[in-house]
């Protein structure tokens, strides 16, 4: 098996733990984040519609921007993942035959 073979089924691996990593990590926040939101209205901090009850709170959106930067970090996991396995796939498809000892350079 060529190095690229062997590179090529370790990016799938790498491919297939980060997608496992990132909807482990996707259900587990966000059950974890479900939880907090309900007890925070239970506590009246929410009210019915769902905005800010006091005025301070309103104005500054810092827990539901921490929430979407958590989310954005776990779905850019599964994406790096991708990429790493699409990139060693098409370093593997551009191999030049004639020239054993290299490859093309993605950028």
């Amino acid at each position: 098996m060529s190095t690229y073979s062997k590179q090529l089924i370790a990016s799938f691996f790498i491919m297939l733990f980060c997608n496992l990593v990132g909807m482990v990590l996707a259900i587990s926040v966000g059950v974890a984040t479900d939880q907090i939101h309900d007890t925070l209205v239970c506590q009246g901090i929410y009210n019915l519609g769902g905005r800010w009850s006091s005025y301070e709170m309103q104005s500054s959106y810092d827990a539901q921007f921490f929430i979407t930067m958590i989310h954005v970090i776990i779905y850019t996991i599964p994406l790096i993942g991708t990429t790493i396995f699409i990139l060693s796939a098409a370093r593997k498809l551009r191999y030049d035959k004639y020239l054993k000892d290299r490859d093309y350079i993605i950028y």
